[in-house]
C-alpha cells in the first residue's frame, strides 16, 4: 500500500519543497492507479482463469472421448483386416500344399512308369 504522507515527508526531509513533494506524490499515485493491479483486478483474473480452466477441462474430456471412439473403431477395422489377411494366407498356403501334393504325385507316377 502506498503511503503518500510518508512519501511526502521523506521528500521534504531531503530538501524537496512541499509543492514539489506533493507533485511527486500525485504523479506516483496516478502511475500506480493506472499501472498496478488492484485486489479486484486479481480477483477478476483468478475468476477468468478458473472459468477458462473449466472450459479447457471440458474440451479435453470431449476430445478424449472422441479419440477413444476413433481408436476403438480403428481397432475394429484392423482386426477385420487381419482376419481377412489370415483367410487369404490360409487359402494361398492350401493352394501351395495342394499344388505340391499334385506335383509330387505326378513325379511319383512318372518315376514309377519309368522304372
Amino acid at each position: 500500500m502506498f503511503n503518500s504522507l510518508r512519501y511526502t515527508k521523506a521528500l521534504e526531509e531531503v530538501g524537496v519543497a512541499r509543492n514539489q513533494a506533493e507533485a511527486h506524490v500525485g504523479i506516483m499515485a496516478d502511475m500506480m492507479g493506472s499501472h498496478f493491479a488492484t485486489t479486484q483486478d486479481l480477483a477478476n483474473l483468478r475468476a477468468d482463469i478458473s472459468r477458462d480452466m473449466l472450459q479447457l477441462r471440458s474440451e479435453i474430456r470431449q476430445d478424449m472421448t472422441s479419440l477413444r471412439s476413433e481408436v476403438s473403431q480403428d481397432m475394429i477395422k484392423i482386426r477385420a483386416e487381419m482376419q481377412n489377411l489370415e483367410h487369404r494366407l490360409t487359402i494361398k498356403l492350401g493352394t501351395i500344399v495342394a499344388g505340391s501334393i499334385g506335383i509330387s504325385a505326378t513325379i511319383m507316377t512318372l518315376v514309377i512308369k519309368l522304372a
